[in-house]
């Protein structure tokens, strides 16, 4: 699973051959779709930008101590696709499987 926020969503309708559909848009979902393909075999990535929005009653409540947490980049990660290198190589993420029941 991948967890990420951004400022920029753009969410619409979209009419295709008569049938309508609603899909969100946007770098940040873009990015949340790399996490969740590099979060393989039961892992729950959350980016940086989520766990920098916590407060600090919802950070306990995931047993996440923010002043120790281990970010890695998605690009020093091993085995990831080639399309997470090449579109989000950058993104900070933390590991929260095994947290809180998670």
């Amino acid at each position: 699973m991948g967890v990420h926020w951004g400022g920029s969503l753009y969410m619409g309708q979209v009419v295709t051959r008569g049938r309508l559909e609603v899909t969100a848009l946007g770098d940040e979902v873009n990015e949340c779709a790399r996490i969740q393909q590099a979060a393989s075999g039961g892992a729950i990535f959350a980016s940086k930008s989520v766990l920098e929005r916590l407060d600090e009653d919802a950070g306990a409540a995931l047993d996440i101590d923010r002043d120790n947490v281990r970010y890695m980049s998605l690009g020093e990660m091993d085995g990831i696709d080639d399309k997470v290198k090449r579109d989000a190589a950058a993104l900070s993420v933390v590991d929260l499987s095994g947290r809180n029941g998670l």
